[in-house]
């Protein structure tokens, strides 16, 4: 059960480069680089250097938009985003999203900048954003939110299967748990979603999710 988006160094997941300690990255492992929204730990050049070296860097992320929590002020925020993810398009990479009460904005960015990579929205809760987001085709990856959300397990029942993940975070909760839900509320055999989401896996990274040596 590949686990999208966390922060514990494991195999069959993205894990998240939260700072510089986690170098050298361990080969046959996966992993994200990017600024967070909350404040900025790297410089564009040093992600670009960490791409160019590192193919265990899978994703650019966890990037994006949080007006709750500004630590800079959004204006900064996007801008800082604009420059991920021109590495994006230009490593070909897909984009793991932070987007707290920033959907509007990332939808519009998003028309305007017309990117080739997925986007994939993280921890993704905002159950009345849902459709909004489905007809901007973004891709979705929920966690332990969806364990109690009853508004937002309904809403998982309008997500195309082939637009979603699910992932940990740097929540207490076992990814096992998550699949076993959605497989609940989609009435469908746990074995069918663990090889939908493999396809999944394969569509956003072009059939190379295994780029260590």
């Amino acid at each position: 059960m590949f686990n999208f988006h966390t922060h514990t160094q494991i195999k069959d997941a993205i894990i998240n480069i939260d700072d510089k300690s986690l170098f050298p990255l361990k080969k046959r492992y996966y992993y994200s680089i990017g600024n967070h929204p909350w404040h900025n730990q790297f410089t564009i050049n040093e992600i670009e250097k960490f791409l160019k070296n590192n193919p265990q860097i899978i994703a650019i992320g966890e990037c994006g938009i949080d007006k709750i929590k500004q630590q800079l002020d959004v204006e900064t925020q996007i801008e800082v985003l604009k420059k991920q993810i021109y590495l994006s398009e230009k490593f070909q990479l897909p984009v793991i999203l932070h987007i707290v009460k920033g959907f509007n904005e990332i939808i519009k960015l998003k028309k305007e900048i017309k990117p080739k990579q997925p986007w994939i929205i993280h921890g993704f809760n905002a159950y009345k954003q849902t459709q909004a987001l489905i007809d901007a085709e973004f891709y979705f990856s929920l966690g332990k939110a969806l364990l109690t959300n009853n508004k937002l397990q309904h809403a998982i029942a309008l997500i195309p299967l082939n637009r979603i993940f699910f992932e940990t975070d740097d929540k207490d909760v076992e990814i096992e748990k998550i699949y076993t839900l959605v497989a609940n509320l989609l009435n469908i055999k746990i074995e069918i979603l663990i090889q939908q989401i493999n396809k999944n896996l394969t569509s956003i990274f072009n059939g190379k999710l295994v780029r260590t040596s």
